[in-house]
């Protein structure tokens, strides 16, 4: 509470103490006794207190003359009535999330507010943490007051993300992705699976697991986070998916003739044994093949023949389908029987029977056989040699004649 006034407009008379529970009027000259009791008609009493109480306040007054002497004192009591107080009312205290925006609402239409933070609104929004207070008065209900505390939690943001496809019985990763300054405890579902906890979880925090069979979807999901410290969560990706694809292993059995190959993917094999091969599948999984490979030996067949016509001789080759498959080489050697020539050599004393004669038989090989007879004539030892002459040349030569 405190006195006030304004004295200033009473000339002569100087005023101080506004405010305070004493108020001091001095005559700065020229001022009259009547002077000074305007001046207290100007001076009013302001029961200032948050909480006003009722009951009888003493006004005492004192004045001192220029001589020094001093007036008795004059007491004036002012009873003080107990009005009732407005109601006033900030709710509990409130704790939210960083970012958020909160209204305080004082009630009370129409009357003045006079808000700590300096606002005159009914309502405020703030959005920093601390404590509000607000004095309501309406001019007619006893001022009243109230303070409500806001906390502003930090908020933390969580995300599940990684790997969306693996292979079977191939690891998949996966990175709890969060801004969180302190530990975090998180528990995170899996379908199907067993559940998984992480413990300790500050920043972006990576983990491997084993997703479930080929061809199924395994869904991990966060359950539950509890931190170390207050804090708001925000999940923004709860849920996370990875498919799961098969690897591939085939077995092949190949057959194949001596001499032929087979294209193994990467190289040609003609060996026979057990090859394996890695390959990938349309979705980049393993895919073993695993090859054995037979080999059926060649056929070679040997063949002799024999003729009579030089230009039949040679060696040729025919290559005839086997049973499994496979060539079957024949090798025909074919030589050139030599002429079967017999020679006979007879004499005549027969001019006519003379000469060389030819004859051409078959052998036993069915080729010809050839047989050559040489008939020499002998001269009969009583021989006459005559000597003609003709203009015929039809007659010229030499003429046997046997008697």
């Amino acid at each position: 509470m405190g006195v006030f006034g304004d004295c200033r407009s009473i000339p002569g008379i100087d005023f101080s103490g506004a405010g305070t529970d004493l108020i001091t009027l001095t005559n700065t000259g020229g001022a009259k006794s009547t002077d000074f009791k305007d001046a207290l008609h100007l001076i009013s009493y302001n029961n200032s207190a948050v909480y006003p109480t009722s009951g009888i306040r003493n006004v005492e007054v004192q004045f001192s003359t220029a001589s020094g002497s001093m007036s008795n004192v004059a007491t004036a009591f002012i009873p003080v009535i107990e009005l009732p107080l407005i109601n006033v009312d900030l709710g509990p205290d409130q704790i939210r999330c960083e970012g958020e925006t909160v209204v305080f609402d004082a009630g009370n239409p129409g009357s003045m507010f006079d808000w700590l933070a300096g606002q005159s609104t009914q309502t405020i929004s703030v959005t920093e943490a601390g404590e509000y207070s607000v004095t309501v008065s309406n001019g007619f209900a006893c001022p009243n007051q109230d303070t409500v505390g806001l906390e502003m939690l930090p908020v933390i943001h969580i995300a599940l993300t990684g790997d969306t496809e693996t292979c079977d019985n191939e690891p998949a990763n996966l990175t709890i992705n969060t801004d969180a300054i302190f530990p975090l405890t998180i528990d995170i579902s899996v379908d199907p699976g067993s559940p998984l906890q992480f413990t300790d979880v500050t920043g972006n925090y990576d983990f491997t697991v084993l997703p479930g069979m080929a061809g199924d979807l395994t869904t991990f999901t966060i359950i539950n986070v509890v931190s170390s410290q207050p804090a708001c969560i925000e999940i923004t990706a709860p849920e996370h998916i990875i498919d799961v694809y098969a690897t591939a292993a085939t077995d092949v059995s190949v057959s194949l003739c001596e001499g032929d190959s087979i294209w193994l993917g990467y190289y040609w094999e003609m060996e026979a044994g057990e090859y394996e091969n890695i390959f990938n599948t349309i979705e980049g999984c393993d895919s073993v093949v695993t090859t054995n490979i037979s080999i059926h030996p060649a056929v070679m067949i040997q063949l002799q023949a024999d003729t009579c016509d030089p230009a039949a001789i040679g060696v040729f080759i025919t290559t005839i389908d086997n049973p499994v498959g496979c060539d079957t080489v024949v090798t025909t050697t074919v030589s050139l029987i030599p002429t079967d020539t017999t020679l006979i050599t007879q004499s005549t004393c027969v001019w006519s029977q003379s000469g060389t004669h030819t004859d051409t038989l078959t052998n036993q090989a069915g080729c010809d056989s050839l047989i050559i007879n040489d008939v020499i004539y002998i001269p009969p030892a009583d021989t006459t040699t005559l000597t003609e002459m003709t203009c015929d040349s039809s007659l010229l030569g030499t003429v046997y004649d046997t008697l």
